[in-house]
């Protein structure tokens, strides 16, 4: 089993290699120039990648490949629904219905004036000609929106798309899927709009000259911050960080949730309780489907291993101990804010006659 893995895992670096060289298609070096996948990211990530290119492992690898099976997926959801499988070549004069990209046959489109490209995942062409393009992304849990850099690269395909078929109806979708829980959501309504483009053409351009080392990178802190080789001296994550509004209405997500758990959590014990009151230590009952059942745990000892490696450190080495994975800990908690002291207004001669008067009614 051993050799068979290796055998894979060579066989995936020398597929993955294959798979990123058709990325170096443009009429421009890579290093000289945007892509649509850059533009709605951190330019400063993106700089920093290439002074120091990263070196992916046969995890990383697994990683990419998820998304090239997604893609051979959806290719085949395409050809089963009557759209016909057309080469980069062929698709400006193809009649529709078809569709061009999926596995080694994505549509190349560049600028003509300025340095920024895209390969589009797939762009498909109805039978009145309109097209659609679709961004294909693998994720462990779906999003409950679309993140900001997967919006601002289907604009910038549509935007690109728009200059080699002007006139025609250009809208796209985010196709998300966990693959690993057989979920998948569409994010749509999405369209060609010539400001959007413009403001990206113009990211798109800073950031070609970053690059270049002609212009300062900026930083975009985003859900992905996480992933990012150079996050230590990120002057995005110095000091105390501004949230993202998308990742704050996630954490605000997850404050409700837990402040809901609490309440949960009160509510099942109080039950438990009243189940114990009947059930005591030991009991198995069976009633319409549901099963209810009573154990008692023994009272057990556990050992301050802390204390042990301290004090007796040739005994804790000697003890066939075992180690437990580390975990990152996330909390929200909602800050308590303090009501403003509003200063007392000065009494003034209308207000004094008005509460004597005031007075003496009472």
């Amino acid at each position: 089993m051993a050799k068979l893995v290796a055998f894979n895992a060579k066989a995936r670096s020398i597929l993955n290699a294959a798979n990123t060289a058709s990325l170096h298609d443009f009429r421009l070096p890579r290093e000289q120039m945007a892509t649509a996948s850059e533009v709605g990211g951190c330019e400063r990530r993106v700089v920093e990648d290439i002074k120091s290119p990263p070196v992916h492992d046969d995890h990383q690898m697994m990683v990419f490949e998820r998304g090239h099976i997604y893609e051979l997926v959806v290719e085949q959801y395409l050809v089963a629904m009557g759209f016909k499988r057309v080469t980069p070549a062929e698709f400006a004069t193809a009649p529709g219905p078809c569709f061009v990209g999926g596995h080694k046959n994505q549509l190349t489109l560049e600028h003509p004036n300025l340095p920024i490209g895209a390969h589009a995942d797939f762009v498909v062409k109805h039978k009145d000609g309109a097209l659609f393009v679709i961004e294909c992304k693998t994720t462990d849990g779906i999003p409950s929106d679309p993140y900001g850099n997967y919006v601002e690269q289907l604009h910038t395909v549509m935007g690109l798309l728009n200059l080699d078929f002007p006139g025609v109806e250009i809208r796209g979708s985010i196709l998300v899927r966990d693959l690993n829980k057989g979920h998948e959501h569409e994010f749509d309504g999405y369209a060609f709009n010539q400001g959007v483009f413009e403001y990206l053409s113009k990211k798109g351009v800073h950031l070609s000259l970053a690059k270049q080392g002609k212009a300062v990178p900026t930083t975009t802190p985003g859900p992905l911050c996480g992933f990012c080789n150079h996050r230590e001296g990120c002057p995005g994550h110095a000091g105390a960080v501004k949230i993202p509004a998308n990742i704050l209405d996630t954490a605000e997500q997850l404050e409700r949730l837990n402040s809901s758990k609490k309440e949960l959590e009160r509510e099942i014990d109080a039950l438990k309780n009243q189940l114990l009151e009947f059930t005591g230590e030991r009991y198995r009952g069976e009633e319409d489907g549901i099963t209810l059942i009573a154990t008692t745990v023994a009272e057990s000892t556990t050992l301050d291993s802390a204390k042990l490696e301290r004090e007796y450190p040739q005994a804790f080495a000697a003890c066939n101990t075992r180690k437990r994975a580390g975990y990152t800990k996330v909390e929200v908690k909602r800050l308590k804010i303090k009501a403003a002291k509003v200063p007392k207004a000065p009494k003034t001669a209308t207000s004094t006659v008005a509460d004597t008067a005031q007075a003496a009614a009472a």
